[in-house]
């Protein structure tokens, strides 16, 4: 191996420091080990960090001594040891954060430290010798040093392996979620959901519910075997897309998942008929999992912080008005949606029968692999042009093939006046292009 002057200097300056410190032994024996007491316990330089992680073996708990020539004292009993650098990894040397150090000291009082995002514990300004330091991190086997395996200088660095423990026959997968510039998001909602192969070789997911994760390093663990989908969403960022990963029996798959910051929704609810603001109304995404509702205050005004990469439809009900479902807000916009919503009042029991409005062309709709097929016209924009059986292919010149139906639906709702253009097989396999005005539409609930 070549090393640097650097380098071979700093191995130079510790054997010689070896020399001289078993020259003096012989004046005195001690339990845990030799060394020199520092003139007061100092944090290793951001240089010595350095040059100590350039030149700490690999192996695992092997520790390389740093010694500070300007730490000239005498020597104390038993140890001056009062600063240790680490890290904790994996076998494969990947770091281990959140791992938990202990460090028993000879005076019975312990330390503990959890390692950052880069595995780096640090025990400084310790008041006595370490006697046992202990290693434990979620799915890993934990380890004990004797304190006698320490280094007996003044400042040292030990990095410590740690191997995966797992559950019978089960994987793991390890997971950080950061932002667009790579820093821990710290609060997020994780599904994370098996997916199953059918006997005809189809896949499919029994969507789980999402989990709350609270972590400083962003990180969560999942103990599985087999195909596993994960999706993350978090306050002020965009749900991430459907991330696949395949876990063997014994084995961790590591995954990085990178969140975009998302614009937000707000506006006011307010009374159709009188102008007055809602308070308490519920505000939501209709089909879309993992953003939670939120309510309006007294002045009628709401805000959903993340929206969804695609479009979605948005969901207001309130009690004593007529539930309304508009659509066309997405979270890839580079600024924030507004989306004032005007309630009707509901008609006294029993004079209206139960509906609900939707601003959009009036038309049922079921899912298919060629576009969104028309089950119903209702009284409405499409009412006289669009008929049961036909298949909207494109909205707006994308194309519904494929699409999952609540895009679909999606694409169809707007606001209220805007044009929407589409492209219709009819049942007679003729296809044209139908321009139509949004506007709100009561349907028959049920």
């Amino acid at each position: 191996m070549v090393r640097s002057r650097n380098q071979t200097l700093l191995l130079l300056t510790l054997s010689v420091v070896a020399v001289v410190t078993l020259a003096l032994v012989s004046a005195a024996r001690f339990r845990a080990g030799f060394t020199r007491t520092p003139a007061a316990a100092t944090e290793p330089s951001l240089d010595e960090k350095q040059e100590l992680e350039e030149l700490h073996d690999v192996n695992e708990g092997v520790a390389v001594a740093s010694v500070n020539a300007t730490d000239a004292g005498p020597l104390a009993a038993p140890s001056a040891l009062r600063a240790l650098l680490g890290d904790v990894t994996d076998p494969a040397g990947a770091p281990l954060s959140g791992a938990t150090v202990t460090a028993t000291l000879d005076d019975g009082s312990t330390e503990v430290r959890t390692t950052d995002g880069d595995g780096v514990f640090s025990l400084d300004g310790l008041r006595a010798p370490i006697t046992r330091l202990r290693f434990a991190a979620t799915g890993y086997g934990e380890a004990s040093v004797d304190g006698s395996s320490l280094p007996v200088v003044v400042e040292a660095f030990w990095s410590q392996r740690l191997a995966p423990s797992f559950a019978d026959g089960a994987g793991r997968v390890e997971g950080v979620v950061v932002d667009d510039r790579g820093t821990p998001v710290t609060a997020y909602r994780l599904m994370a959901t098996p997916v199953v192969s059918s006997t005809t070789g189809n896949e499919r997911r029994r969507r789980a519910a999402f989990e709350e994760v609270a972590d400083a390093n962003g990180a969560f663990v999942r103990e599985v075997t087999g195909p596993l989908s994960l999706v993350v969403i978090a306050p002020g960022f965009r749900m991430s897309e459907e991330i696949l990963v395949d876990v063997e029996s014994g084995h961790i798959e590591r995954v990085r998942i990178s969140l975009q910051r998302s614009n937000a929704l707000a506006g006011r609810v307010s009374n159709a008929v009188t102008g007055a603001p809602i308070a308490g109304a519920v505000v939501s995404l209709d089909r879309v999992s993992g953003i939670e509702p939120v309510v309006s205050g007294v002045d009628g005004r709401y805000t959903i912080a993340s929206l969804p990469r695609e479009k979605a439809s948005v969901l207001v009900r309130a009690e004593g008005f007529i539930d309304l479902t508009t659509g066309g807000v997405e979270g890839g916009r580079s600024r924030d949606e507004v989306l004032d919503v005007k309630l009707t009042p509901r008609s006294p029991a029993g004079t209206g029968g139960s509906i609900t409005e939707v601003v959009g062309i009036g038309v049922g709709v079921r899912g298919g692999p060629d576009g969104v097929h028309i089950s119903e016209v209702f009284a409405g924009p499409a009412y006289g042009v669009l008929e049961q059986g036909d298949v909207i292919i494109e909205v707006d010149g994308v194309s519904m093939a494929g699409k999952p139906l609540r895009e679909g639906m999606s694409a169809i709702r707007g606001e209220s006046g805007s044009t929407i253009r589409l492209r219709v097989t009819k049942a007679d396999g003729v296809t044209k292009s139908v321009s139509l005005e949004r506007a709100r539409v009561s349907i028959p609930e049920g």
